[in-house]
């Protein structure tokens, strides 16, 4: 009659993946260790793929789409949609900035952001008669743009316009697209 005796057995994990467990004759063992059965003996080890989970944190003015979770070593892409009068500067993965839109999944969690930044638009003077009006060159969406004025002598300013609209005062909000401004002047 044969003895048994301890055996101890060792997989090796191809990249990527993690080792799970050791079944014995299609029966699940606790550890790796087995004491030998008299009859032939099935050794197998289990393994899955090493997921990992990728959390995102959405910035303002914007919002990205990303995985949930992707496997050690694979590339992840993600993607972002900019409010109006947004656009996307970059994408960060545990805070640190990555080029382009993709990285490679490494062997922890991580965390992907992105840094979102209003547009900036050109301010076009049209220069009105009887008088000369002052803006600046350009403005960044959602800021406040103020406009200044010299009339000639025997005229008053009346109203500045932006695209051809009077607007109430001497500033507006820089809309999400370039703009030209002007103003009329009457005879006083």
């Amino acid at each position: 009659r044969s003895t048994l005796f301890p055996y101890t057995t060792l997989f090796r994990s191809r990249s990527n993946y993690i080792f799970t467990k050791y079944t014995l004759n299609n029966v699940d063992l606790a550890g790796n260790t087995f004491l030998m059965p008299e009859a032939d003996a099935n050794v197998k080890g289990w393994f899955e793929a090493d997921i990992r989970t990728i959390t995102v944190t959405q910035p303002s003015h914007g919002t990205i789409t990303a995985p949930a979770s992707a496997q050690v070593g694979s590339t992840v892409t993600l993607s972002c949609t900019a409010d109006t009068g947004y656009a996307l500067q970059y994408f960060t993965v545990n805070g640190s900035q990555i080029q382009g839109n993709t990285f490679v999944m490494p062997a922890s969690d991580v965390t992907v952001g992105a840094s979102i930044a209003a547009n900036t638009y050109t301010i076009t003077v049209t220069q009105p008669s009887h008088g000369t009006i002052s803006a600046p060159a350009s403005a960044t969406y959602g800021s406040t743009v103020t406009l200044s004025s010299s009339a000639d002598s025997g005229y008053e300013l009346q109203n500045y316009t932006v695209d051809g609209v009077e607007i109430q005062g001497n500033t507006f909000t820089m809309p999400a697209h370039n703009v030209t401004v002007s103003a009329v002047f009457e005879s006083t």
